[in-house]
């Protein structure tokens, strides 16, 4: 099925999100949800903290559902131009117009979060799978290349191959657009489409939004449209990919001859190796060595790998996940510099609901200074904490109070050294 372009003027930045719902023992079909009319909103219009509440989106079995849209963060100037475009367009879809311009390398965007409720009473619902499919993630023809962020999906799928790249930061997996502008929204298009499933969830995140290679660019004054709709489904040519592997931890330490580089895995599937990649500045990624798939799909594997070779100063490394199919997925980066400075920090379930729960390796024993950081870079909370040598799993149980967002969890050691993570508040 083509759906195509019904706005007045020029739409260079449309992407499609398709989401289908399956809920309980009692629903045997997909969903289709509906986002029609003027939602209600609570908050100030564009800004983070805003909801838009639609009252009646379908039903789930006898529930009938509400969803709840809550801007969570912003990305550079981001504006919202409208909310819910609803003179054009897809029927039935939610439909945002996102405006916005960076400099060369920079971004924009804005992070949302999707929640389900029982429209009769408000309660929260939990949607047993969930996939949504963006579709049309592509560039400008000039410097604006498209993205599109899902937080710690179950899986995804795209096609192969797919014009999109790929790249994994905790739990936020982001797709983005190749620079070639694809006419009107079609559906079977499927290099520049992504699908992006879950399972239990009451509330999903993503993020839309653009960034510029080359010169300068911006979206002010351009329909820079996301058209979001709940009843059409994306059939690939290719199989859904699981994600390959689940990284438990990475640590980098110094050792006599080098740096040691050590991670545990589980549930390894459809695994080719692992790239062992170094940075001197955290940005820029080379590799330095590829350790093969040793093979166990049950229960945890170890690995290691000692870079007898590094270059002085502070060092950077994260791997690089292959599967067999030549996708690739990067974790999150670990540093090594003098012998105080090689602690990690891993926090473990993000998103967070109530408990922030986190791994600190350190090896010495010290006191640290917790620090939780607003998006606004507001401290909000404070701790001072003694640690062992080694591994330490720390609970710090006291968020539930926070608002929903955004945060960092930024530890320094007791030699001034500092640790930070983003995590998102549900």
């Amino acid at each position: 099925m083509k759906i195509t372009n019904r706005f007045p003027g020029k739409l260079s930045f449309i992407v499609l999100l398709i989401f289908l719902a399956v809920s309980g023992p009692a629903v045997n079909a997909q969903i289709a949800l509906s986002f029609t009319g003027l939602p209600t909103v609570t908050g100030s219009p564009g800004t983070v903290g805003a909801t838009y509440t639609y009252n009646n989106i379908g039903t789930m079995g006898a529930i009938r559902l509400r969803g709840v849209f809550e801007i969570i963060s912003i990305t550079g100037n981001a504006t919202l131009a409208n909310m819910d475009l609803t003179n054009g367009g897809t029927d039935a879809a939610w439909q945002p117009i996102i405006n916005g311009s960076a400099a060369s390398g920079a971004t924009w965007g804005m992070r949302f979060r999707l929640s389900f409720y029982n429209a009769s009473t408000g309660a929260p619902v939990v949607v047993s799978s969930l996939t949504a499919s963006t579709i049309d993630v592509d560039g400008d023809g000039g410097n604006l290349r498209e993205y599109v962020d899902y937080y710690a999906p179950t899986s995804y799928t795209v096609e192969s191959p797919s014009a999109l790249s790929v790249q994994k930061n905790g739990s936020r997996y982001r797709f983005t657009s190749p620079k070639k502008a694809f006419q009107d929204i079609d559906l079977k298009e499927t290099t520049v489409n992504v699908s992006g499933h879950y399972e239990n969830q009451q509330a999903i995140i993503l993020e839309l939004g653009a960034g510029c290679v080359g010169a300068a660019c911006s979206a002010t004054g351009l329909a820079r449209q996301y058209s979001v709709n709940f009843k059409d489904q994306v059939v690939y040519n290719n199989q859904m990919i699981v994600l390959p592997v689940h990284l438990v931890s990475l640590h980098a330490d110094k050792v006599n001859g080098g740096n040691k580089i050590s991670w545990v895995v589980t549930e390894e599937h459809n695994l080719s190796r692992y790239l062992v990649q170094r940075s001197s500045d955290g940005a820029n990624f080379d590799t330095v060595h590829e350790v093969p798939y040793s093979g166990n799909s049950v229960g945890e594997a170890t690995y290691t790998y000692t870079d007898h070779t590094p270059p002085a100063g502070l060092v950077y490394y994260r791997l690089s996940t292959v599967d067999i199919d030549g996708h690739s997925w990067f974790s999150g980066s670990v540093k090594v510099a003098a012998a105080h400075d090689s602690s990690t920090l891993v926090i473990t379930g993000n998103p967070v609901m109530n408990h922030l729960r986190f791994e600190y390796v350190t090896p010495v024993t010290q006191q640290l200074r917790l620090s939780i950081v607003a998006e606004n870079g507001q401290q909000v909370k404070g701790a001072i904490l003694n640690v062992q040598k080694g591994v330490n799993m720390i609970e710090y149980a006291e968020v539930s109070d926070l608002k929903k967002g955004l945060y960092f969890l930024i530890v320094t050691d007791s030699q001034g050294a500092t640790l930070r993570q983003e995590w998102v508040k549900m």
